[in-house]
């Protein structure tokens, strides 16, 4: 098929092999794919050395929210790591000029092809859990000494260093609620103080014996 404003070659479809530095590739776009992944590596590395400056964050129709689409080099790119190929396919789709209108039309038929990998393979689910993540309520718990929030098992970990013991456990919300969430912070503040007190007072009693006080 063809993208908008022009022509596409998919990982899949392509006919021919291309000779690069990579070695043959059998299709034109594992060709741009290898070089697509040399350019991004050359770029990070320039800019750890400080020879070149990280750009400026993208404007809002320049960019995806789905996994394994982005904006490059004029065209939006697809990428999907494919079991049954056992290899990356990568397909691309122009737009006809740089209006974010036409842009937005063109990322819509990326995102529309990453979609339609992961249908035909079964990945609907992990994205579906990628999502949910993101969804989780975070926690800040910077400055206070111990506390440690854990967004994928929701919980606040406490941790109490006494003398030459470590203790260890977690305190979970009443609910999912923001306000429940929140609280979590002077109960464990609260609980910190009291594991320490309790460590002073009683330093033959166990872990497990003090963590039930």
């Amino acid at each position: 098929g063809k993208a908008a404003g022009g022509g596409k070659r998919e990982g899949e479809g392509g006919e021919g092999a291309v000779n690069s530095k990579h070695g043959t590739c059998k299709t034109y776009d594992e060709a741009v794919n290898a070089a697509l992944q040399d350019a991004m590596a050359k770029r990070t590395e320039l800019i750890k050395q400080g020879i070149l400056k990280p750009s400026e964050r993208r404007q809002a129709h320049m960019k995806s929210d789905v996994a394994g689409v982005c904006f490059f080099g004029g065209s939006w790119c697809a990428r999907f790591p494919s079991k049954r190929f056992k290899r990356t396919l990568c397909t691309s789709f122009k737009p006809k000029d740089l209006s974010p209108e036409e842009i937005a039309k063109a990322r819509e038929l990326a995102e529309a092809k990453r979609r339609q990998w992961e249908e035909e393979e079964g990945y609907t689910v992990k994205t579906t859990k990628a999502r949910a993540l993101q969804e989780l309520r975070r926690l800040d718990t910077r400055g206070e000494p111990g506390l440690s929030w854990q967004t994928p098992m929701q919980r606040l970990l406490v941790r109490v260093s006494v003398q030459t013991r470590i203790i260890v456990t977690s305190l979970k919300p009443k609910s999912s609620s923001e306000e429940d969430i929140k609280n979590l912070i002077p109960r464990g503040i609260r609980y910190r103080e009291m594991l320490k007190t309790v460590c002073k007072e009683h330093p033959e009693a166990s872990s497990k014996e003090i963590i039930a006080e």
